[in-house]
């Protein structure tokens, strides 16, 4: 009888031991399994993602703008001729629904022109005849937005902050040579959205994008419509820009100016 018992007790032994080494040798090569399965999910290719790239707008001006008198034509008087521009922009996407993605984004418009003005005030200064002028409008935006889909097309939704810091200057060549700057500046939150869709395979996509608010006389609205292409991580877009802006009394200058043109950008998308 002990001699049967303690064979039972060696069997069950090997048992056990036999079971432990089995789930051993399934957790060694099941782990493996279970984290290139988790690798090579779809919710793990979506990783987060950086965008920078930089581009040349080809920039026309029109509309008016005045301060404290009478407006003065932008491209008929004050003889704005269209001119290179730059701009320049960084974006942060994550796969994360409800975080935002963020972009950033600078741009620089610097035009001269020379005109004729007929005996009008700037801001209390008389200016008559041939002028030497100047107009500075940087912006700076902060947008945040969310993708409400994001397939072959993608629709995005969200909000912009846009920083405007202008400065025109106005100067006589001749007679008197009077000689006025005004300087101005607002931040204007505007609503954002934009569309775009994808042609698989090609390496080619189309979006356009809008943002504007209007409020107390002031208004805003930023367009862009552009064709990317993709090749490895080297973006290629050409495009269209056009903003428009109003300005009801913002710094002692009210100004409706209209600022469009073609743009070509390169970029980099990590």
């Amino acid at each position: 009888m002990s001699r049967t018992l303690m064979l039972e007790r060696v069997s069950t032994s090997q048992s056990k031991a036999s079971e432990s080494v089995s789930r051993f040798s399934k957790v060694r090569y099941g782990l493996p399994l279970l984290a290139a399965a988790v690798l090579a999910s779809p919710a793990q290719a979506d990783l987060l993602g950086l965008s920078l790239g930089a581009s040349t707008w080809y920039t026309g001006i029109t509309g008016d703008i005045s301060s404290g008198g009478g407006d003065f034509q932008l491209e008929d008087e004050l003889g704005f001729d269209d001119g290179f521009n730059f701009s320049a922009f960084a974006m942060f996407e994550n796969p994360i629904p409800l975080i935002p993605n963020v972009r950033v984004q600078y741009s620089a418009v610097d035009q001269d022109g020379t005109g004729t003005v007929t005996a009008k005030f700037f801001d209390g200064v008389a200016i008559n005849g041939r002028t030497s002028n100047s107009l500075q409008l940087n912006q700076a935006d902060a947008i945040v937005f969310w993708e409400l889909l994001d397939t072959v097309v993608h629709i995005d939704f969200g909000l912009q902050a846009k920083f405007v810091d202008g400065k025109i200057t106005i100067r006589e060549k001749d007679g008197t040579a009077n000689r006025v700057e005004e300087e101005f500046k607002a931040v204007i939150p505007m609503l954002y959205g934009g569309a775009g869709l994808n042609l698989p395979l090609t390496g080619l996509s189309a979006y356009a994008s809008v943002a504007g608010i209007g409020y107390s006389g002031n208004s805003i609205v930023d367009a862009n419509l552009a064709l990317n292409y993709e090749l490895n991580m080297v973006d290629v877009t050409v495009g269209w820009r056009e903003l428009q802006i109003k300005l009801d009394d913002v710094d002692n200058v009210d100004a409706d100016m209209t600022l469009g043109g073609p743009f070509l950008g390169v970029g980099l998308s990590f």
